[in-house]
C-alpha cells in the first residue's frame, strides 16, 4: 500500500518531492508497527486467564467430596476452554487444600491473596463449615464466589452479595422430607443430628414443619469425630418413636447404621440430603440397608446411560480424564455443583460482556440464562433479590429412594 501510493508522485525525480514522501512512508509505517504493537498487547491483555480459586479439601474427612469438586472444576475448564473459554480468556483453576479444616481455609485464602492477583471468581468448596469460615474474608475483598453448599442465612438475606451457590435452599429438601413421613403416617420420630453446619442448621425448621404436621420429634445431637453413636442412638430408642430421621453425611452416616444394628433396632430410617449424599453401599453391609431411604437430589436418581440429561452426560463425558473410582460414587449433586457453579460464571460473564467481578456478580443476581442445558445437579438455577441460594428448586427435585448403590453419581436400583 506505501509503495503504490509512493509511485503516483508527479514529480519522482525531486529530491523534495521523494524526501517527502519518503518522510510520509516512515511516517505512515512507524504508526502502523505501533498500531499492530498496541494490537499485539491488546491481544496479550485479552488472553490473560480467567483464573478459578479452588479452596476444598483435598485431604482429611471430607477429602473425597474435595477432590470431586476439583475433577469437576478441571473437567468443566477443559469444556469451555474447548469453546473460547470465558470471552475468549482461558480458564484456569487453581486449587489449594483446606485440609477440611475452617481455619485452614481462612489461611490459605489469606496467603494466595497476599502472593497473588485476586482471582476472578472463587470457589469456596462444598462442605458447610469449612466455606461459612471463608464468608466474611470473601466479603471483605469483595470476591466473587460460588460454593458448594446450602442453608446459609448469610445467603438467604443478602449480607454477601458477591457470593452465590447453585444449590437450593435446604428447607426445599426437609419439606419433601417432612412429606414423605406424613404420607407414611409416621406420628413420632427421633433425630439423629450431627454437629456440623449445615446439618444443625436444618434442626429447627425441620422441628417446625413436623410440628405443624402433627408429627412429635426427639433429638439427640452427637460429635463430627464420634465413631460409636450407641449411646445417642439408644437416647432416642427409649423413646419408642415410629421412625429415626438422620441428619448426618459421610462415614457418620454409616455409623448412625451400624449402631442401629448393633441395638438390634429394627426401625424404618429416612436420612436427609447429606445422608443422601452419602455412598452407603461402601460403609456398611447389605443388612444395615434394609427398610432404610434417603432424601435425594433428583439429578441422582438412575437413568439408563442412553437417556442422561445433556448436562449429566456432558459433565461425565468431560470429567473422565480427572476422575477416580472413590469420585465416581458419589452422587451427581457432589460431583456437579462446582461444575454447574463454573458454568453459571460463564453463562453470566457472556451476558453481561464482561469478566469483571462486579458485572459478572450483578449479572448473577439478574440471571437469564436459567435452563442452561449444561447444568447438571438441578434442570434451573437463579437467584431473587437479597437470596442468593437458588430459588428455583421445588419438592419435585428432592425424591425420597431405598438406599442403593452410587454409580457414576446416580443411585442405582439393588435390582
Amino acid at each position: 500500500m506505501l509503495r503504490s501510493r509512493s509511485s503516483k508522485g508527479k514529480v519522482v525525480g525531486s529530491s523534495v518531492r521523494v524526501g517527502t514522501v519518503l518522510a510520509a512512508s516512515f511516517f505512515l509505517l512507524g504508526s502502523a508497527l505501533f498500531g499492530s504493537f498496541a494490537g499485539s498487547a491488546s491481544a496479550a491483555k485479552a488472553k490473560t486467564p480467567f483464573r478459578v480459586l479452588n479452596i476444598s479439601a483435598q485431604s482429611g474427612g471430607f477429602a473425597a467430596y474435595g477432590q470431586a469438586d476439583k475433577a469437576a472444576l478441571e473437567a468443566a475448564a477443559t469444556y469451555l476452554n474447548g469453546h473460547g473459554g470465558i470471552l475468549g480468556h482461558k480458564v484456569v483453576i487453581d486449587t489449594v487444600n483446606d485440609n477440611s479444616d475452617p481455619a485452614t481455609a481462612v489461611s490459605v485464602l489469606q496467603e494466595y491473596l497476599s502472593n497473588h492477583p485476586a482471582p476472578n471468581d472463587v470457589y469456596a468448596g462444598s462442605e458447610s463449615t469449612e466455606t461459612q469460615a471463608l464468608f466474611p474474608l470473601l466479603g471483605q475483598h469483595n470476591l466473587l464466589s460460588l460454593v458448594g453448599s446450602s442453608g446459609f442465612e448469610q445467603l438467604e438475606t443478602g449480607q454477601y452479595p458477591d457470593i452465590f451457590s447453585p444449590l437450593g435452599p435446604s428447607t426445599t429438601a426437609l419439606t419433601s422430607l417432612v412429606n414423605y413421613l406424613q404420607k407414611q403416617g409416621y406420628k413420632s420420630v427421633g433425630l439423629l443430628v450431627e454437629g456440623l453446619q449445615f446439618t444443625s442448621a436444618e434442626l429447627a425448621p425441620l422441628q417446625a414443619d413436623l410440628t405443624q404436621v402433627g408429627i412429635t420429634s426427639t433429638v439427640a445431637n452427637f460429635d463430627p469425630t464420634a465413631l460409636d453413636l450407641t449411646s445417642e442412638e439408644s437416647q432416642l430408642q427409649s423413646a419408642s418413636p415410629n421412625a429415626l430421621v438422620v441428619l448426618a453425611i459421610s462415614a457418620s452416616a454409616g455409623y448412625a447404621l451400624t449402631a442401629r444394628a448393633e441395638l438390634n433396632w429394627s426401625v424404618p430410617v429416612i436420612g436427609d440430603v447429606a445422608f443422601g449424599d452419602t455412598n452407603l453401599v461402601s460403609l456398611v453391609p447389605a443388612a444395615d440397608l434394609q427398610n432404610v431411604k434417603a432424601v435425594i437430589y433428583g439429578s441422582s436418581t438412575y437413568y439408563p446411560p442412553s437417556k442422561l440429561p445433556h448436562g449429566i452426560a456432558t459433565l461425565e463425558k468431560y470429567i473422565k480424564p480427572y476422575s477416580n473410582s472413590t469420585i465416581s460414587s458419589l452422587p451427581i449433586v457432589t460431583i456437579g455443583r462446582s461444575w454447574d457453579g463454573l458454568m453459571a460464571i460463564a453463562a453470566a460473564a457472556k451476558q453481561a460482556n464482561s469478566i469483571k467481578t462486579s458485572a459478572i456478580a450483578n449479572a448473577l443476581r439478574h440471571f437469564k440464562d436459567t435452563t442452561d442445558p449444561l447444568f447438571a445437579v438441578f434442570p434451573e438455577i437463579g437467584w431473587a433479590g437479597a437470596n442468593h441460594e437458588n430459588v428455583l428448586t421445588s419438592i419435585a427435585d428432592y425424591p425420597v429412594v431405598p438406599a442403593g448403590a452410587i454409580v457414576n453419581g446416580l443411585v442405582k436400583p439393588a435390582s
